[in-house]
């Protein structure tokens, strides 16, 4: 967090107008006493800490099982609403999931049926376009639900009082979630292909193929072209797990901090850099938590299913949502502009 300037000369308290102010609220811009910043422990005045609500970690101090601690009970004091927000997330998914189908299904249906005079380039023209425009939908259907639950657990580790109409509060970033996909996409997803491609290429050059169906099979059936990908696989594995474990935390950085996709990735990394040991740790017992309270549920005759899936993802993000706000306390990052 920012730290308090020093209040000009003569400035007064904006609560207390019968003291001197010591310093100025980084994120108001109100002028406090020494009082009002908790003897100089606090860098907020007091309104802006009420707003902001309280956490009680930071980036120098905490560790796992107290942050399992505080996540853990902040999601069982309020597991039903949680829950509800949760299957929001869940049900708009599966409606994005959904509609992107409606734009792929029928062009993908098109290109099997497509002989060999007839229109293929237009049928693949039509796969392509539908993907993405599939793509772009379920994109924003789904960053509905994923930023509304990242909102409202923030509120909840937070200290606030669980709001389902917040689920819904992040609607007018869907731009900055699309393009931080996009440059998700294009900056990790490309390169991979590249590299694989790459590979692949090689295995075919040293093997001596041609790129018909009898020199796909040749080409794979030599040992080099298998030893060249499988080293590609190595290094892509590795090179993604160092680049996307900081970078878990671009999304919330959109919703909490309010800012650009690129900016999100940017303070992500800065974020993240240093922690990936943590970030992978908390994302591994978070997702086996996961994973235990849904086969729970499906051993309940399966209906239980329903109801064990969405409080099990209300956990999950409670989990990173406090390892986030963790590090970004203290990682001298601006305040966040909003409640």
């Amino acid at each position: 967090m920012q730290s308090p300037q020093a209040a000009p000369t003569g400035a007064r308290c904006a609560i207390h107008q019968e003291r001197l102010a010591d310093g100025v609220c980084p994120r108001c811009g109100n002028f406090a006493c020494i009082d009002c910043m908790e003897g100089g422990t606090a860098s907020l005045c007091p309104a802006c800490r009420a707003s902001l609500g309280t956490f009680p970690f930071s980036r120098g101090d905490f560790d796992f099982s107290r942050v399992w601690n505080y996540a853990f009970e902040k999601w069982r004091g309020d597991l039903t609403t949680l829950g509800v927000c949760a299957f929001i997330f869940t049900m708009l998914g599966g409606v994005g999931s959904i509609v992107s189908n409606v734009f792929t299904q029928p062009a993908m249906m098109m290109l099997q049926k497509a002989g060999a005079n007839e229109n293929v380039v237009t049928a693949i023209a039509l796969v392509v376009v539908g993907t993405v425009v599939g793509m772009i939908i379920n994109m924003v259907v789904q960053g509905i639900g994923q930023m509304g639950l990242m909102r409202v657990a923030i509120d909840v580790l937070h200290g606030r009082k669980t709001d389902i109409n917040r689920m819904f509060s992040q609607v007018k970033k869907l731009k900055n979630y699309v393009g931080l996909q996009l440059a998700l996409i294009f900056g990790i997803g490309v390169p991979v292909v590249v590299v694989l491609g790459g590979a692949v290429g090689v295995g075919f050059v040293v093997s001596g193929a041609s790129f018909t169906i009898r020199g796909v099979e040749q080409a794979f059936s030599n040992p080099v072209t298998i030893l060249v990908l499988a080293g590609a696989l190595l290094v892509v594995t590795v090179g993604l797990i160092y680049v996307t474990l900081p970078l878990t935390f671009a999304p919330w950085e959109l919703v909490y901090g309010d800012t650009d996709p690129l900016e999100a990735l940017r303070r992500a990394w800065r974020l993240g850099d240093g922690f990936r040991v943590e970030t992978f740790g908390y994302s591994f017992v978070a997702a086996l938590a996961m994973f235990g309270l849904t086969l729970a549920g499906f051993l309940a005759l399966c209906v239980g299913a329903v109801v064990a899936f969405p409080i099990a993802i209300a956990l999950q993000h409670l989990v990173i949502g406090s390892l986030y706000l963790s590090l970004r306390s203290g990682s001298e990052l601006p305040l966040p502009p909003e409640a």
